[in-house]
């Protein structure tokens, strides 16, 4: 008698869960306020979740790893700091650490790859990250 009640809890348990995760499966995500963009991905850890948010959910680095990959509004626009962009500043092309330069806002949260950020108007020493 009290194994089966015990099943029976258990089952009743189980189907509450799935009942309560399929509910807010269909609602969105929602985010913390204050964050960054970049911060912002990497709490959308299901595809799911990075597509409800306009992302693309794709594998990335030495790794292969799924992450959310969020576009930024501000992509394209000119910046002399990457605290001008909702991503990155970052500059194409040959420089040398310390040019005076004008660099561009990221278009995503993809970090992967190498990159010369701008950072008060000057070029910093590429960055490659695998």
């Amino acid at each position: 008698m009290l194994k089966a009640l015990s099943i029976s809890l258990a089952i009743i348990t189980l189907t509450a869960c799935s009942h309560i995760n399929t509910a807010n499966s269909s609602s969105k995500q929602a985010l913390p306020s204050g964050l960054s963009l970049v911060e912002q991905a990497q709490l959308l850890t299901t595809k799911a979740a990075c597509e409800q948010h306009g992302g693309n959910w794709q594998k990335v680095g030495k790794l292969q790893r799924f992450t959310c990959i969020l576009p930024a509004s501000d992509a394209g626009k000119s910046c002399t700091d990457s605290s001008q962009c909702q991503v990155s500043c970052t500059v194409a092309g040959n420089v040398r650490p310390g040019d005076r330069v004008s660099g561009q806002c990221t278009a995503t949260t993809h970090q992967f790859g190498c990159r010369t950020y701008v950072s008060n108007g000057q070029a910093e020493p590429t960055l490659c990250i695998d």
